[in-house]
């Protein structure tokens, strides 16, 4: 079973684990694609971001960006968003951290029931622990970018 204790522990320890590998890139570094391909580190925390904003969204609370704003950052989006298209990396660190305190305060007070409620063949508690993989996956993605375009 799912509990709020355990979708606070997937949610936080993910933002730590985001939170070690941005730390100290600049919007420019961000924007830079791994030699190889993938996505830039931008890119990666964007889709993070929007991610979260679906969650928040799904439990009816203010997310910290619009439809517009999470369109560059959606899969299967250009991984090269146009210029006017791309958050500043400084703002998204801004707004991820946001989207934690927020997160972290509705999982606090989830209810059994919300939790059980059943949106799209699984419950809210599913959903929920299903982005937060999602999530851990991405900051894996995080590492090996940070790693690949340093080494350029």
């Amino acid at each position: 079973m799912i509990s709020q204790k355990m979708l606070a522990a997937m949610y936080e320890y993910s933002y730590f684990l985001v939170s070690q590998q941005i730390d100290g890139i600049s919007h420019t570094q961000s924007l830079v694609r791994p030699p190889q391909g993938g996505n830039s580190l931008n890119w990666i925390l964007g889709h993070i971001t929007t991610s979260r904003c679906n969650v928040l969204a799904m439990l009816d609370q203010p997310t910290v960006w619009d439809f517009s704003d999470c369109q560059p950052y959606i899969p299967d989006s250009d991984p090269v968003p146009e210029p006017d298209e791309i958050i500043n990396f400084e703002v998204m660190l801004n707004d991820l951290r946001k989207t934690q305190d927020i997160l972290m305060v509705t999982i606090k007070d989830l209810t059994e029931e919300k939790m059980q409620e059943v949106k799209d063949d699984q419950s809210i508690g599913e959903q929920l622990a299903g982005y937060a993989i999602h999530e851990a996956y991405h900051a894996g993605e995080l590492g090996i970018t940070k790693a690949a375009i340093s080494s350029k």
